[in-house]
């Protein structure tokens, strides 16, 4: 009886480590890619790694036996599905996580981690697809009212977008696939949302390189944040001439910088507003400064000339991109509020909250 244990015990030792790990399955409505690729990556030292290579035959494919963790599959090929071409995580943990593709979309199953994600991205196919559709319409926009119309349809829809993200984080940050979510859609959340968020997470997962990183540039960009006093720079106008950012700053006037593009739509959606500040204070206490971040000096300055931006206008990327890294800037557009004393008192201010802190300041 002793040995039949024994036996039994190595057979199932022996079991275990021969294939009994957990994997991916899946299937292919489309037959038409049978014989194509579908790449396995797994994210290592902030880039994304090749795993392994599965070939689609009538309509299924297989990776089996992987360790726990987040994946992602994709194929590289123009026939393909939109949402497959873009490489989607997959969570690995005990039994099959399944993958069915059918056309532009795909549904991921098998354990509660992947259903719970589904769910957020099944609520997001409509938001993606109407925003597809106002960018082509966009793509036409020349005048201010179309782009204003434009950022009006635009800017509810992400605000959706990041609502349903957001709270799938806030609920998921303790599993393995809320976690490579998190770090996918970052740039989504505030500094505070982040820290927040981190601060929810085990471990294992502040303990990331990656993690590490962005709190540290979090500690930075508090260091340029409110409260703080302003970092100089030296950036040249549209003739070259260089201008210090302390020729105006820390000199008894309000200073608004505003990091903007030409080829960035809500930034000249913004733009009549930001004219009419100017006009409004120009001889007042405010000194407006513009910072490009065109990589074309051209459609800058003719962006200058269409909207009519009669303020300082200076060029960052020709000023090796100093300022907005100074500031710590991710996206645009993008303001910085500095006190007549030099000290930053607001950040990314727009619209209606620029205009009622201007007119409270400068009343």
């Amino acid at each position: 009886m002793k040995k039949i244990t024994v036996i039994a015990a190595l057979l199932t030792l022996l079991y275990a480590c021969t294939g009994n790990k957990p994997g991916v399955v899946g299937t292919v409505s489309d037959h038409s890619l049978d014989g194509k690729e579908i790449y396995l990556l797994q994210h290592s030292n902030f880039d994304l790694s090749y795993e392994d290579t599965a070939v689609i035959q009538n309509g299924k494919f297989e990776f089996p036996d992987l360790d726990e963790g987040v994946y992602y599959i994709l194929m590289d090929d123009s026939t393909a599905g939109f949402e497959i071409k873009q490489g989607l995580p997959v969570y690995v943990g005990e039994g099959k996580a399944t993958v069915a593709i059918s056309g532009d979309s795909v549904t991921i199953s098998g354990n509660p981690e992947n259903e719970a994600w589904q769910k957020v991205v099944a609520a997001n196919r409509s938001i993606r697809d109407q925003l597809f559709s106002l960018e082509a319409w966009g793509d036409n926009a020349t005048d201010d009212s179309k782009i204003e119309e434009l950022w009006t349809q635009v800017q509810p829809l992400m605000e959706k977008q990041r609502g349903l993200i957001s709270a799938y984080v806030h609920e998921n940050i303790q599993n393995p696939l809320g976690e490579e979510i998190f770090l996918n859609y970052i740039e989504l959340f505030s500094m505070d949302d982040i820290e927040a968020i981190v601060s929810e997470a085990d471990e294992a997962f502040r303990s990331n390189p990656m993690i590490v990183e962005v709190l540290a540039e979090i500690a930075a960009r508090k260091y340029s944040g409110m409260g703080a006093s302003f970092l100089d720079f030296n950036l040249p106008d549209a003739q070259g001439k260089i201008i210090a950012l302390s020729d105006y700053a820390g000199k008894g006037k309000y200073v608004l910088l505003d990091f903007w593009a030409s080829w960035c739509t809500p930034c000249l959606k913004e733009m009549p507003a930001i004219r009419e500040l100017y006009d409004q204070y120009k001889n007042k206490n405010l000194v407006i400064i513009g910072i490009s971040l065109d990589e074309n000096k051209t459609e800058w300055l003719n962006a200058v000339q269409k909207f009519k931006m009669s303020w300082i206008q200076l060029s960052d990327h020709e000023g090796n991109n100093i300022a907005s890294s100074l500031y710590r800037v991710t996206t645009i557009p993008h303001t910085v509020l500095i006190d007549p004393q030099g000290t930053i008192i607001a950040k990314d201010l727009r619209g209606e909250e620029l205009n009622k802190q201007l007119a409270e300041l400068l009343k």
